[in-house]
């Protein structure tokens, strides 16, 4: 029950005998709906009883204020709207989430499943699409651009690592020739110049000067060899 004796309005306003009648057969009206004094969603599921709470609220005093009307009654109003906006946050901290949440965008509208409520209030409060918002934050890449970003990514791969390997490989050194070898090989090869010039031909001329340049280095590779 609803006692309006011990009513006080803290609008501050008079109420009249009338008002005071329509007002307390809303409140109970209004208790039998909400039975735990708790009043949400009071638009959307009793449309007729809140334009009654409209129209006697102004009445009473309390312009728009719903939370004041209610609570002198005993009753907590929840503006079902306002909390939904506070659960989604604003739409600035939405676009800040998504862009830390894929950092190199998407292609395709279910890889941001997990925002499709966030996306579906701020597309039905700014009359957008979710994709607009999306691509409007950046987030949402184009189908080409992506296939084409893709397809570069696979070509420098390949060629990335076989870079990288290279680097890394240490380069084989070139053999060291053995001093000895090379000196016994070349005193072969003296020998040989030295035999080719032997009797008449190496008495005269090319053969003659070939013959002992040939003696002189052999002399000098016995020398050098003696000292390996």
């Amino acid at each position: 029950m609803i006692d309006m004796m011990k009513w006080i309005p803290k609008s501050g306003k008079e109420i009249d005998a009338r008002t005071m009648k329509r007002l307390e057969t809303f409140f109970e009206r209004l208790l039998e709906a909400y039975p735990e004094r708790v009043v949400i969603h009071f638009n959307r599921d009793f449309k007729k009883l809140a334009e009654r709470g409209t129209a006697l609220r102004r009445l009473a005093g309390y312009g728009e204020d719903n939370e004041a009307f209610f609570a002198d009654f005993g009753f907590t109003y929840i503006n079902a709207l306002q909390r939904q906006a506070e659960s989604h946050g604003t739409y600035e901290e939405l676009v800040a989430r998504l862009k830390e949440a894929y950092p190199d965008g998407i292609v395709n509208l279910y890889e941001a499943d997990a925002f499709r409520a966030d996306l579906s209030y701020f597309a039905r409060k700014k009359r957008r699409t979710a994709k607009h918002i999306l691509r409007q934050a950046g987030v949402l890449r184009d189908r080409k651009e992506a296939k084409a970003s893709a397809a570069a990514d696979v070509l420098t791969s390949p060629l990335t690592e076989i870079a990288e390997t290279v680097k890394t490989v240490e380069p084989t050194p070139a053999p060291v020739p053995d001093r000895r070898e090379a000196l016994l090989r070349e005193l072969e090869e003296q020998k040989r110049v030295l035999a080719d010039n032997r009797g008449l031909r190496g008495l005269f001329g090319r053969g003659a000067k070939l013959r002992r340049s040939a003696q002189a280095r052999i002399e000098e590779l016995h020398a050098e060899l003696s000292k390996e």
